[in-house]
């Protein structure tokens, strides 16, 4: 079932806040916009019992309802990247490529599988901890027994009874190589973090050491606490001493970057730098490259996604907000009080931002140029969906306030769920038609997938967005599993 919605323009006239307060669809025009997105199906099977994206890449992991049943991962055109002829009685995602995966339950049955199906640890473990970089990858495999005592590390379930049980050592893996580099025992480790040439262990009495690769004692640590050690990455003088280095090696600044100090992290991948000279900030990422120039007068509250950065400079006592495009200059003047981000991480999508200033949330986009006003303060529900935002007026009216100015009046009842799996940064929206079916929409109201889904959890978009799957039941009851890619 299809509705069709009024379409008007957002009328922008930043001097003249109430005209635009409100965004009614009365202020324009009738016009049928479209935002020519379109599904077209890729892939489509009956086999599969489940499937579901692995949450950092658009792979899908399925279990057949075959008998034996098997189990692994596939593309989203249906190409195997892995099947397993025996499905294993779990098989869970843990990010970066690894499952924890278990024949039969018990104490220590928890291995490893890489994303090529291939077993890196075998299953001899209580549990499987992960601590994975570009330069690294280590797994800390917890081997356990039970305990009567009443001190204990964990609770488990043994042929469903609930049990305790200690660790009783730490075999510590090189998952590139899939090798074992060593073990530490009981006493010998309460905490471990792994760094790119060794490992920082607290032992059970609080004594912190640093061993290397193979797990040999170096020497004691100088600092008292755990916690006085920062994540590798974040560690001056393991990381960012040898950005500088690369950066004076490449004199990518004109002078040399011993001038600069660091300041801090940026969205877990990029280091904040000061100019001993000027006192401003800028960006650098771990190979040195200067992303951001030393030219922002303060450091709270930055992000960067690769491509665009959030950045601030002082405005008297005020903390102001714009954009830096990158390798090309500042894109947004830092003018507003904040940029939101979207809800993949972004700080712009699809060429905007989305900015609040005084009473006003607005839209921005990568030329600086304000393309749609929101005003805050008329008791609206407004929901930040990325792309656009959903507005439930005070009398229940609902309306999808998209980037670039244009507001929908409609019928559905839109998810707000903010969740990337099911928003996809606002150019498509889950709606629920009077029958209490779902479909998708666009931004503009347009219906891009019939109102046929039965529940939110059966439409699920990949995580680069790039994709989405639909889940249908068959006559006899079984799942079908469609797969479409999204064309813009």
């Amino acid at each position: 079932m299809k509705k069709t919605a009024t379409k008007t323009t957002c009328l922008i006239v930043l001097a003249l806040a109430l005209l635009v307060s409100a965004l009614s669809p009365a202020l324009g025009e009738d016009t049928a916009v479209a935002s020519g997105i379109t599904l077209t199906e890729v892939y489509r099977s009956g086999v599969f019992s489940s499937a579901l994206w692995l949450g950092d890449r658009d792979r899908l992991q399925v279990r057949t309802s075959t008998s034996p049943a098997k189990a692994g991962v596939i593309t989203p055109d249906g190409e195997p990247v892995f099947i397993l002829d025996s499905a294993p009685r779990y098989f869970d995602y843990e990010g970066y490529g690894y499952f924890t995966v278990g024949e039969e339950d018990g104490l220590n049955k928890t291995g490893l599988m890489n994303s090529s199906g291939a077993l890196v640890i075998p299953c001899e473990y209580f549990k499987i901890l992960l601590e994975v970089s570009d330069s690294y990858a280590y797994g800390f495999a917890v081997f356990a027994e039970t305990t009567e005592e009443e001190d204990y590390d964990w609770d488990a379930y043994l042929g469903g009874d609930k049990v305790h049980c200690n660790l009783v050592y730490v075999d510590v893996y090189d998952l590139t190589a899939g090798t074992k580099l060593g073990t530490l025992s009981r006493e010998e480790i309460n905490q471990v973090r792994g760094y790119p040439d060794g490992f920082l262990v607290e032992d059970r009495v609080g004594a912190l050491r640093w061993y290397d690769r193979e797990l040999n004692f170096v020497k004691p640590a100088e600092k008292e606490r755990f916690d006085d050690y920062l994540h590798p990455f974040q560690t001056v003088d393991s990381g960012f001493e040898t950005a500088i280095a690369r950066a004076d090696a490449m004199d990518t600044v004109g002078e040399t970057m011993s001038g600069y100090s660091y300041e801090g992290i940026v969205s877990e991948k990029y280091y904040k730098i000061r100019s001993n000279a000027t006192g401003c900030f800028g960006l650098m990422d771990a190979e040195g490259n200067v992303l951001v120039p030393c030219e922002f007068s303060d450091s709270r509250n930055w992000a960067c996604d690769g491509e665009y950065a959030i950045v601030a400079s002082k405005e008297g006592l005020d903390t102001m907000y714009g954009i830096y495009h990158v390798g090309k200059g500042l894109a947004v003047p830092c003018i507003y009080d904040a940029v939101r981000l979207c809800p993949n991480g972004h700080v712009a999508c699809h060429g905007y931002a989305l900015v609040r200033q005084d009473q006003s949330l607005k839209y921005v986009n990568m030329s600086g140029e304000v393309t749609c006003v929101v005003d805050v303060s008329t008791g609206d529900r407004l929901t930040e969906m990325g792309t656009c935002i959903v507005r439930v007026d005070l009398d229940g009216n609902s309306h999808i306030i998209a980037a670039d100015g244009m507001v929908t009046a409609t019928d559905f009842e839109i998810s707000t769920y903010t969740s990337s799996s099911f928003n996809p940064c606002g150019r498509l929206l889950m709606a629920e038609n009077a029958d209490g079916l779902l479909g998708i929409i666009d931004c503009y109201g347009n219906t891009v997938y019939d109102f046929t889904i039965k529940s939110g959890y059966d439409c699920v978009f990949s995580p680069s967005h790039e994709y989405v799957y639909v889940t249908t039941k068959e006559a006899s009851g079984g799942n079908v599993y469609a797969v479409y890619q999204i064309n813009e």
